[in-house]
C-alpha cells in the first residue's frame, strides 16, 4: 500500500491546490514460489486530482486533471531451479 499527500501551497504566480491519492497492491505465491500472482490498484478512491490556478491582474486560468483508476493484474511463471520472482522487501 502506498499513499501520498501534497497539501496546498501558494507560488508567486499561482495557487496550487492539495492532491491525496492511495495506491494498493497484493501478490500470492502459487506452486511452491514457481509462479506469482500480482493484482495492482492505482488510485484507489478515484481522488488524484491536479488543479493548478494562476491568478494575474489581466488574466485567471484554472485547470484541473484527474488521471484515473487504473488495474493491472500479473502472472509470472519460472522454469527450472528458484522461484519465478525473488522478493528482497
Amino acid at each position: 500500500m502506498t499513499g501520498n499527500y501534497l497539501s496546498s501551497c501558494q507560488t508567486v504566480q499561482s495557487a496550487i491546490y492539495n492532491n491525496l491519492y492511495m495506491d494498493l497492491g497484493f501478490r500470492k505465491n502459487l506452486f511452491r514460489g514457481k509462479a506469482v500472482l500480482n493484482l495492482s490498484l492505482m488510485d484507489v478512491f478515484a481522488s488524484r486530482i491536479e488543479e493548478p490556478g494562476i491568478g494575474q491582474l489581466a488574466f485567471e486560468i484554472y485547470n484541473t486533471r484527474q488521471r484515473g483508476r487504473v488495474v493491472a493484474f500479473g502472472f509470472s511463471c519460472g522454469f527450472g531451479k528458484g522461484e519465478a520472482m525473488d522478493y528482497s522487501g
